[in-house]
C-alpha cells in the first residue's frame, strides 16, 4: 500500500470518510461541524510523492492535536490555515509570476 493510502487511512479514522476528490488525486473531508472541508490532501504531483495536508483552523482541538500528531511521526507536511487565505495567497502569487 502507498504512503498516500496509508494517510487516506488513518485521516479517515481520525475525521470520518472521505468527503470529496478531485481528478489530480486531491481529497477533502468535511465533519458537519463547520461550513466546508475541515482537512484537504493535497497531491501536487498527483501521484503521492509531493502531498500537503491543509487542516482547517476550526477544526476540533482534538482532532487537530491528533492529526499534527500523526503528520510529524510519519513525515506529512502540513500547514493550519484557513483554506480561504490560503487560496488568495495562491492567486496572488501566481499572478506575480505571470507579470
Amino acid at each position: 500500500m502507498s504512503n498516500k493510502a496509508w494517510h487516506i487511512s488513518y485521516l479517515s479514522a481520525i475525521v470520518g470518510p472521505c468527503t470529496a476528490t478531485t481528478d489530480d488525486g486531491c481529497m477533502a473531508w468535511a465533519d458537519g461541524s463547520f461550513d466546508g472541508f475541515i482537512l484537504r490532501l493535497l497531491d501536487k504531483d498527483n501521484n503521492g510523492g509531493e502531498l500537503l495536508l491543509v487542516i482547517q483552523p476550526e477544526m476540533n482541538e482534538l482532532a487537530i492535536y491528533t492529526v499534527t500528531g500523526y503528520c510529524v511521526a510519519n513525515d506529512l507536511p502540513y500547514m493550519i490555515k484557513d483554506w480561504d487565505i490560503l487560496s488568495a495567497e495562491g492567486q496572488k502569487e501566481a499572478q506575480k509570476t505571470r507579470h
